[in-house]
């Protein structure tokens, strides 16, 4: 072989390696990404029905009764915990004035304040949702017994 041929190799060689430590195959942060593969709110007194609907009840004491919604998400990695997304729906009523008035808030943690006086029996549903992409999801209904 000749010279400029041998150098021809050699130069496309290095270049080569050069091309494929720059773009070469890189392992990815998501690659071994863990999705949460179950969530499960565990505060409820019963479950009725074939959907196994749950339920807690909680006796309203007046303004700032606090309930604490457990819950268990899987795989138990400190990675999933803040990826987690607590929904509060029925949460409002409608006053004698005709003025929507809001008596229920969740934070991100699962404590849930009744914050208003109410006069009647209410129910709220909390939903657990996981905001991950696996879109895993369970919810309890919260009844409020007046004392």
């Amino acid at each position: 072989m000749r010279k400029s041929v041998i150098f021809f190799i050699s130069i496309i060689f290095i270049i080569s390696i050069v091309v494929v430590s720059f773009f070469g195959m890189q392992a990815r942060v998501d690659q071994f990404k863990s999705y949460i593969t179950d969530v499960t709110i565990t505060s409820f007194d019963t479950t009725v029905g074939p959907q196994k609907t749950k339920y807690l009840n909680v006796n309203y004491e007046g303004p700032n009764t606090y309930v604490t919604i457990r819950y268990t998400v899987l795989p138990n990695k400190a990675e999933q915990l803040n990826k987690i997304e607590f929904i509060l729906t029925n949460n409002t009523y409608v006053d004698e004035n005709g003025e929507t008035q809001e008596f229920a808030k969740i934070n991100n943690i699962g404590i849930l304040e009744f914050y208003n006086y109410i006069e009647n029996k209410r129910t709220v549903t909390v939903t657990l949702r996981s905001t991950d992409g696996s879109n895993k999801r369970d919810s309890v209904i919260v009844v409020l017994n007046k004392i």
